[in-house]
């Protein structure tokens, strides 16, 4: 699949340019479940990073610009804490990408996760 590889190339420059600062990028969404097509989906992207900071970010803005100028939304971009303290705010959109994911680099975020439904209401 084209697009599948355009988001491994993605996560390959995201890699050489962050190293070891990269925990996962995964692949989420329609892609992810294999019905992606071409010109109406969007190919979505989320970036686990161990810390964010603004400088760290700057390193990767021209990666990420050019991701969104080919018409992909921008990725999502947590550290690793901000991630694992935020299934309980969005329980709705962590369960959408634990069901449909791709990890393209590193470790599966959602291993150990644990999604609360509970939190439902709170969003």
């Amino acid at each position: 699949m084209q697009a599948r590889k355009r988001a491994q190339d993605f996560a390959r420059s995201l890699v050489e340019r962050y190293g070891d600062e990269v925990v996962s990028v995964v692949l989420y969404g329609s892609a992810a479940r294999g019905d992606y097509k071409e010109g109406l989906s969007d190919l979505n992207t989320l970036v686990l990073l161990r810390t964010r900071s603004p400088e760290l970010l700057r390193r990767g803005t021209e990666i990420a610009r050019a991701w969104a100028e080919e018409g992909n939304p921008p990725p999502l971009m947590f550290s690793e804490s901000e991630w694992y303290a935020s299934a309980d705010v969005f329980p709705i959109e962590f369960g959408d990408i634990a069901e449909a994911h791709v990890v393209l680099h590193g470790t599966d975020p959602f291993e150990g996760m644990k999604i609360d439904w509970e939190h439902l209401r709170l969003q």
